[in-house]
C-alpha cells in the first residue's frame, strides 16, 4: 500500500495520479476517507482487550481479514484487475498520526508520501475552493496547514517514508528527480510516467479554473491581498511550521 499523505490543496491528488501512472502501481485515484475510518475503528478494537479476547481466530487472523476486507472495497478486482506487473496498491487520504499508527498495523509494509506545500499558498488556496472555503473562518484554515508537520514528524521516524515538495514539481528537472527519488525508496522500477503526469500541464484536475502549470507563480502571491490582521493570524498559527518545514513567511 502506498498512501499519499497531505493537507488539503497541497497536490495530493496530482500527486495519487502521477503514481498511479507508474506500470507497476494500481490505483484508485481518490481520496480514501474511508482508510481513515478504518483505522478508527481498528484503534477502538485495539484498546478494548475484552473484544480481543473474543476474536475466534486470534489477532493476527483478524488484522489479516481486516487488511483483506479493506483491500476488496479500495480496490475491487472488477475495477481494477490484477496484472503480473502490479505490485503496489495507492490511494491518498489525510490521516492523523494516532490513525496511522494503527493503520500501519494493519499494512506493516505500508509506504508514505507527504506532500507538503508553502503556508501561504495552501492557505489562500483553500480560501478560493468551492468546496473548502466554508470549513471554516481564516484561522480555521491557518490551523489545518499548521498541522502539516504532525504527520511529517511521525513519518520521518517511519522506513519506507518519502517526503515530496510542492515546488519540486513546478520544473522538468527537479519533477523527475523527485519521482526518480520516490521510486528507488520504495523499490519501484524506474520509470518517468509520474513525472511525465505531472509535466503535461495538470495540476489538479478539481479545480478546472486553475489547472494549468504557468499559472502557479501567480497563486504564489495571493498573500498580497491579505489584511494585516490575517497576516499576523498566519505568523502566530504558522510560523513554526513554516520554520520546520523550511518556508519563509514572504513578508
Amino acid at each position: 500500500m502506498i498512501l499519499v499523505n497531505g493537507q488539503a490543496r497541497s497536490g495530493t491528488t496530482v500527486v495519487t495520479k502521477a503514481i498511479g501512472a507508474h506500470p507497476e502501481v494500481v490505483s484508485n485515484m481518490r481520496e480514501s476517507s474511508y482508510i481513515n475510518e478504518v483505522a478508527g475503528l481498528f484503534k477502538f478494537t485495539m484498546n478494548r482487550p475484552d473484544v480481543i479476547r473474543e476474536l475466534p481466530g486470534g489477532l493476527k487472523s483478524f488484522k489479516n481479514a481486516y487488511r483483506a476486507a479493506t483491500m476488496n472495497v479500495l480496490f475491487p478486482q472488477r475495477m481494477f484487475p490484477p496484472t503480473e506487473q502490479t505490485k503496489f496498491a495507492s490511494t491518498f487520504s489525510s490521516i492523523r498520526s494516532a490513525r496511522a499508527d494503527y493503520l500501519k498495523e494493519i499494512f506493516p509494509e505500508l509506504k508514505m508520501v507527504i506532500i507538503i506545500r508553502e503556508g501561504t499558498e495552501v492557505v489562500a488556496s483553500r480560501l478560493v475552493h468551492e468546496h473548502i472555503r466554508h470549513a471554516g473562518d481564516f484561522e480555521t484554515h491557518c490551523t489545518a496547514w499548521a498541522n502539516t508537520i504532525e504527520m511529517l514528524k511521525w513519518s520521518r521516524r517511519q522506513p519506507g517514508f518519502y517526503l515530496l515538495r510542492h515546488e519540486d514539481l513546478k520544473t522538468e528537472q527537479s519533477c523527475h528527480q523527485a519521482f526518480a527519488g520516490l521510486q528507488e525508496t520504495f523499490g519501484m522500477s524506474p520509470s518517468d510516467a509520474p513525472a511525465n503526469f505531472v509535466l503535461q500541464g495538470l495540476i489538479n484536475s478539481t479545480s478546472p479554473t486553475e489547472n494549468r502549470k504557468e499559472g502557479l507563480n501567480e497563486r504564489t502571491q495571493r498573500w498580497r491581498s491579505w489584511s494585516e490582521e490575517q497576516r499576523a493570524t498566519f505568523q502566530r498559527v504558522c510560523a513554526a511550521t513554516m520554520e520546520q518545514c523550511g518556508y519563509k513567511i514572504p513578508w
